[in-house]
């Protein structure tokens, strides 16, 4: 029988696997405030746009937060390979 590992978490004690579902969690979180986050910046680059006025600085932001949705949808397929990893 493999030892489990536990963590101290904020005086809370977590198992290994609790804290990759609570870091699972959290991602999916961050992920879809992300992708609320980008289809607001393209109504902001749309109405830009229409109005005349430059966009630059909203596409630029737009960029920013496609980057950062891919690190973040990169680090959740991490954490699920944690999950399905059989333990040793």
């Amino acid at each position: 029988m493999a030892a489990q590992l536990t963590i101290l978490r904020q005086g809370e004690q977590l198992t290994f696997d609790s804290m990759i579902r609570s870091h699972l969690a959290q991602a999916n979180r961050y992920i879809a405030e992300m992708r609320a986050d980008i289809a607001r910046e393209r109504v902001i680059i749309e109405h830009a746009l229409d109005s005349g006025y430059p966009s630059v600085v909203a596409e630029s932001m737009l960029h920013a937060l496609e980057g950062a949705l891919r690190i973040f949808e990169k680090h959740r397929e991490l954490i699920l390979d944690q999950l399905i990893r059989p333990s040793a």
